[in-house]
C-alpha cells in the first residue's frame, strides 16, 4: 500500500469503529436495487475471467492444501446453511490486514446473505504473477493465469474520508484556476534498495528537480528506504505533505504504482476535477477493465520515458483533458460507489460458489 495514505488512515480513526460506520452508510435500497439489474458487462466479463482457470481447484481438498501453506497471510470464510465462519492461519494472526477485511464480509453476509461458499483470501497486497491458486487478492499482474481478484479495503469502506476531501478541494479549485503543474506526493515504495534512485518514483522526483516549472514531485513525511533519507532531503527529494484537498489544485495528477496497484491513490485521483496522468504497469486492481487509456485518465510508460512528451500533449489538449477529467469523476461515481463495489463482490461471491458446488467434493 502507498504507507503515507495508510498511515493517515490510522492515525485519524484510532479508537473509532470506522468500519462498522462504513458498513452502516452502504445505501442498502440502492444496494438491492443494483442486484435486481442487470450486472454491468465488465463486472461479468471480469468475475468469469479470473473463475475460468479453475475447473477443480475450488474442492475442498485443493483449498485444505492452499490454507496449509506457510508466509501466505491467508483467511478462510466458509458459509454453510446460512452460519459463517471465518479462520485466519497462524501468519495472519500476526498481521492487521484481515482484521480491516473480514467485518465487511460480515457485513456483506448480515444484508444479503451469502450463499453456502469456502473461499480463500490473503493479507498480501498481491501475490506471485506465477501462481495459479484460487486466492482472492486485491491486486495480481494483468498477465497472471491464477488468483482472483476482490474489492480491497479502502473501497469497501467507499474510500472515506479521503473521497470527501477530493470532492471538497474539487468545489475550490476549478478547471480554470488550477496550476498549469504536473503534481505528485508520495512515499517511496515500489524501489530497489540497490538501485533506489533509477526506479520510477525516484526518477520522477529527479525530472522534477530538471524542470520545476512543469512538475512539482516530491516524497512526503518518510522514506521507507531510512538508509536513502539523508540522501534524499539533501538532494530536494522531501516535501511538505499536501492533503488530498490540495490536489485538484494541480491540473494535473501523476499516478506511480509501489510495490503494485494497492493503493486508494488512483481511486481518489479519478474523482479529483483534474486529469490523471498514469504509468502502465503489470498490476491491476479488480475495477480496471471498466477505465480506458485516453477516456480516463492520459497513460505514461512504464519507466516514465514518454512523460514529458504526455504532459506536452495534455497542455496542448486542454478541452480533451477537461473532458477526460470529467469522464473520470463519472466512472469513479459509478463503478467506485460503495453500493458497486458490494455488488461485485457479492457477485463475485455468488458465481464462485456456482461454479464450486460442482467441484468441492473433488478429489
Amino acid at each position: 500500500m502507498d504507507w503515507n495514505l495508510r498511515a493517515t488512515f490510522f492515525h485519524l480513526f484510532i479508537g473509532i469503529c470506522w468500519i462498522s460506520n462504513s458498513i452502516e452508510a452502504l445505501n442498502k435500497q440502492i444496494f438491492y436495487e443494483k442486484l435486481q439489474q442487470s450486472t454491468p458487462k465488465w463486472m461479468v466479463e471480469q468475475i468469469q475471467h479470473d473463475l475460468a482457470p479453475f475447473q477443480k481447484e475450488l474442492s475442498q481438498k485443493f483449498l485444505d492444501e492452499i490454507f496449509a501453506q506457510k508466509g501466505l497471510i491467508l483467511v478462510r470464510v466458509k458459509v454453510a446453511n446460512g452460519k459463517l465462519t471465518i479462520q485466519k492461519s497462524v501468519d495472519a494472526d500476526k498481521h492487521s490486514v484481515p482484521d480491516e477485511i473480514i467485518p465487511h464480509i460480515e457485513g456483506l453476509h448480515h444484508i444479503m446473505s451469502l450463499p453456502d461458499i469456502d473461499f480463500i483470501f490473503t493479507g498480501h497486497d498481491t501475490l506471485s504473477c506465477d501462481l495459479s491458486w484460487p486466492i482472492f487478492v486485491i491486486t495480481k499482474c494483468n498477465s497472471s493465469k491464477g488468483l482472483i481478484l476482490f474489492p480491497d479495503w479502502y473501497a469497501l469502506r467507499g474510500f472515506e474520508p479521503f473521497k470527501s476531501f477530493v470532492l471538497k478541494g474539487n468545489s475550490l479549485y476549478p478547471w480554470e484556476t488550477k496550476k498549469n503543474i504536473l503534481f505528485f506526493r508520495g512515499a517511496d515504495s515500489g524501489v530497489n534498495p540497490d538501485d533506489w534512485k533509477n526506479s520510477p518514483r525516484p526518477r520522477f522526483v529527479a525530472l522534477s528537480l530538471q524542470y520545476p516549472n512543469l512538475i512539482d514531485a516530491k516524497f512526503a513525511l518518510d522514506l521507507h528506504h531510512k538508509h536513502m533519507f539523508e540522501i534524499a532531503k539533501r538532494e530536494g527529494f522531501i516535501g511538505d505533505y499536501v492533503s488530498m484537498e490540495e490536489h485538484p489544485k494541480y491540473k494535473y495528477l501523476m499516478d506511480i504504482d509501489g510495490n503494485c496497484a494497492a493503493t486508494p491513490r488512483f481511486p481518489l485521483l479519478l474523482y479529483s476535477n483534474s486529469v490523471i496522468l498514469k504509468n502502465m504497469t503489470n498490476s491491476m486492481l479488480w475495477f480496471y477493465p471498466a477505465i480506458k487509456p485516453y477516456i480516463h485518465f492520459i497513460p505514461v510508460a512504464e519507466d516514465l520515458s514518454d512523460v514529458l512528451v504526455q504532459l506536452n500533449w495534455a497542455k496542448n489538449h486542454d478541452v480533451e483533458c477537461r473532458i477526460i477529467s470529467e469522464n473520470a469523476s463519472q466512472v469513479a461515481s459509478e463503478v467506485l460507489s460503495q453500493e458497486a463495489v458490494y455488488l461485485y463482490f457479492y457477485r463475485l461471491l455468488e458465481e464462485y460458489s456456482k461454479r464450486q458446488r460442482e467441484q468441492y467434493n473433488l478429489e
